[in-house]
């Protein structure tokens, strides 16, 4: 029941994550106007750096970086590229932040700034190499605030990470958790997806768990994510704790109720399975034929052979289960054990109807007509299985036949129908016996209408 991660999912899951800290980078367009604002006209030197200090309480970092910001002119032409990238025309944004990198070389706070808006482009194009070696070149040059800092490694990070670069990116993660008293949430799962790649199924649990345990609403993606790598370990109690996590979060996703039941038949808790798949149907959540079959199965596994019955008549009512040989036989087969004889007769004549490769549902019926006596019915059904052939026991056969013929007062097929009977050793004894009682029946008859007259 191993299920493997795709490759797929685990990129959905890095496109949330990749998401969310891109929000970031309009952090230079935020810089910008934050530096413009804080130089008062009180100031002696508008650009005054003020004395280092740490810029947020959540790093354990002791680098200091002075608090700086950009003059009017580079400010101004920022906010202009980042309305461009708003607006998502790109190439001009890239072909008016480009000539700030010349403008601000001498001024490393500001260029650190620019590479950061050009990093920002060059991965909003999908350019995701680029992007890198520019965030890269920004971190290197050490003077962005704090959170700014760490934030681009952890961009890095992701953006090795989407490109198929696990190893590095987990570098640069390491690099970000090292620096943070508490890091969020969707860095650990990050952190989650690169192990996942990786095939390091372990760390890659522990990772979600930490985004889980962090965060005061955990994504339905990052439970996924557990889901799986468990399922990939084969830890099925934990597997199914995990589904019912998603149930108890997303009650109407059929798929983990579904799951659910298959992971208890799995662990061989069959009454917790059937009890998941009641509460599905009872919800109108399943709504595939091979759920409806599987509910009704396990009803039968359970021993619950008329709410099995319901289901597949109900199933078959509205449409949900097909009208094949198979469905009405599994229906007949229910109803024959819940004791409904009648209805089961019906189930398995309307399976034979539908089923002309061989006489077993004919037969099938025709057992329960002859326990019933229900005589002329049991003639057509016998015929009919004779007719079509490929029957085990042939003998037996011919000897309920006999029978039938018998109660209908048709001595003369009853007698041919036992003489066939008497062919096949295991029906012979019986045949033989019908015989000489018919034959005997016949012979007192005889003596007593002699006598009469």
């Amino acid at each position: 029941m191993t299920r493997r991660i795709s490759r797929s999912f685990l990129l959905v899951c890095l496109v949330f994550a990749l998401g969310a800290s891109f929000v970031f980078l309009t952090d230079a367009a935020a810089q910008s106007r934050a530096g413009v604002a804080g130089k008062s006209k009180f100031a002696k030197n508008k650009d005054r750096q003020s004395a280092p200090k740490r810029d947020s309480e959540n790093y354990l970092t002791d680098r200091k970086v002075a608090a700086q910001g950009l003059r009017e002119r580079t400010h101004k032409r920022l906010t202009r590229v980042h309305q461009l990238i708003g607006e998502e025309k790109y190439d001009e944004a890239m072909a008016t932040a480009q000539p700030l990198l010349d403008g601000t070389k001498g001024l490393p706070y500001e260029y650190a700034v620019v590479l950061q808006t050009i990093g920002h482009i060059h991965a909003a194009q999908g350019d995701y190499a680029r992007s890198i070696d520019v965030f890269k070149e920004a971190v290197a040059m050490d003077v962005l605030p704090n959170h700014s800092h760490f934030q681009l490694m952890l961009v890095i990070a992701q953006l090795y990470i989407v490109t198929d670069r696990f190893r590095e990116g987990l570098g640069y993660l390491d690099v970000y958790f090292s620096a943070l008293i508490k890091a969020p949430p969707n860095a650990w799962e990050l952190k989650a997806i690169a192990h996942a790649q990786l095939e390091e199924l372990r760390p890659a649990i522990d990772a979600i768990k930490m985004a889980i345990a962090l965060s005061n609403k955990p994504k339905e993606n990052w439970y996924q994510l557990l889901l799986g790598l468990h399922y990939q370990l084969k830890e099925y109690p934990e597997a199914a704790a995990t589904l019912e996590t998603l149930i108890a979060g997303w009650p109407k996703k059929k798929d983990y109720w579904v799951q659910l039941s298959g992971l208890y038949v799995e662990l061989k808790k069959d009454k917790r399975a059937l009890a998941v798949l009641v509460l599905a149907h009872t919800e109108g959540l399943l709504d595939k034929e091979k759920e409806w079959l599987s509910l009704a199965n396990l009803y039968m596994y359970k021993d619950v052979p008329f709410s099995a019955a319901e289901v597949v008549a109900q199933g078959l009512d509205i449409g949900m289960i097909e009208p094949t040989k198979k469905n009405f036989e599994l229906l007949g087969n229910a109803w024959y054990q819940a004791q409904e004889l009648d209805l089961a007769i019906e189930a398995y004549q309307e399976a034979a109807e539908l089923w002309d490769e061989d006489g077993k549902m004919d037969l099938q019926a025709a057992y329960l007509l002859v326990e019933q006596e229900r005589w002329a019915e049991a003639e057509g059904s016998l015929a009919a299985a004779l007719r079509k052939g490929d029957l085990r026991d042939m003998g037996n056969v011919y000897v309920l036949m006999g029978m039938t013929y018998f109660e209908l007062d048709r001595n003369s097929d009853a007698k041919r129908a036992f003489r066939e009977a008497r062919k096949f050793s295991k029906a012979e004894a019986a045949a033989r016996e019908w015989l000489k009682h018919i034959e005997d029946r016949e012979a007192k008859a005889a003596q007593q209408l002699s006598m009469a007259n």
